[in-house]
């Protein structure tokens, strides 16, 4: 006769969620379903999902409803005893400092074994030797291998392929995400003279005038800076700022930690700088403007316009300075 399966055991319903998970859309979602559960079915405080970063440390990774007040000291834990977590193998921590009393790292096999989930609680864990550990730990590594395929999507999806820069996606996206404030900087760009380029020179010289013109932007607005410590050690840091390139010769950059003034500054730097690239051609290089400094918590479509009048207007003057037609 066969065995009737108890629903109600925790195993029955985190199996579940796990094959859930793993046709789940939101690869996310599913990880943190299963986390939650594998904290049920561990009896433990607390489970936090590790991720190794490019400097070789553990940082966690989509865990913010789980985190709690040691995760601080479990992180500093995991990273400094990473050397014991070779060859798959489960390590056991037992400790007697404040609240945290026992600690679990399981390492999670993927391709580059870069995973490593810890449990943290008043039991000892002595049930770990199940067949849940293999079943949570085959599982997690699939929905791992996805979420990189994911994310590596949604990179592609969001990333300028001729600049490198982040793309009209991620422009668009990042408007339900980016927090403003009175004061973020909010600057619309343009070439000039990209029409005639491409028509007289080759799309191919468009190209390069777009591209090195990214490579100036960048330098003066970079999204992250790096910093290597005493020990050598290198570390990445978001600056606040963030450029687009929504359109053929079309630039945003958005930042929150620039000031109106040294964007200024950088700009004049900037065009200077374009207008002296070496593009092989006898054509006058430059980029039109529209800065603009948030005020009155002004929306992200009261900053477009507003810089988009500020563009229009420069970009009248510069072409009437010039003797150009507009946009030619």
């Amino acid at each position: 006769m066969k065995e009737e399966v108890n629903k109600i055991d925790p195993y029955y319903i985190a199996y579940n969620i796990f094959l859930t998970a793993l046709k789940n859309k939101d690869i996310r979602d599913g990880i943190s379903k299963s986390l939650y559960m594998a904290k049920m079915c561990f009896n433990a405080n607390n489970v936090v999902l590790y991720e190794l970063d490019d400097n070789g440390d553990y940082v966690h990774k989509y865990n913010q409803a789980l985190m709690h007040g040691n995760s601080a000291l479990t992180t500093s834990i995991l990273n400094y005893a990473k050397g014991t977590l070779k060859n798959n193998q489960i390590t056991k921590l037992k400790l007697d400092f404040m609240n945290l009393h026992n600690v679990v790292f399981i390492p999670i096999e993927t391709d580059d074994e870069k995973y490593v989930i810890a449990l943290t609680g008043d039991n000892e864990f002595e049930n770990l030797n199940n067949a849940f550990i293999s079943t949570f730990t085959t599982t997690m590594s699939s929905l791992l291998e996805k979420l990189e395929l994911f994310e590596k999507l949604m990179q592609s999806s969001e990333i300028d392929t001729l600049t490198g820069l982040s793309n009209r996606n991620a422009f668009e996206s990042s408007q339900s995400k980016t927090e403003l404030t009175n004061g973020t900087i909010y600057v619309l760009f343009d070439l000039f003279r990209l029409k005639n380029i491409n028509d007289n020179y080759s799309h191919a010289k468009g190209d390069e005038y777009i591209k090195k013109t990214a490579e100036i932007l960048k330098k003066y607005f970079p999204k992250y800076v790096y910093t290597i410590d005493a020990t050598g050690k290198k570390s990445k840091s978001n600056t606040g700022s963030c450029l687009y390139r929504v359109g053929g010769d079309e630039f945003v950059l958005i930042s929150n930690t620039e000031s109106y003034q040294d964007t200024m500054l950088k700009i004049m730097i900037i065009q200077q700088e374009i207008q002296n690239l070496d593009l092989g051609i006898n054509e006058t290089l430059g980029i039109n403007y529209g800065l603009v400094e948030r005020k009155d918590n002004q929306t992200f479509r009261d900053l477009y316009l507003e810089a988009d009048k500020l563009l229009s207007q420069n970009k009248k003057q510069t072409y009437e300075s010039l003797g150009f037609e507009r946009r030619r």
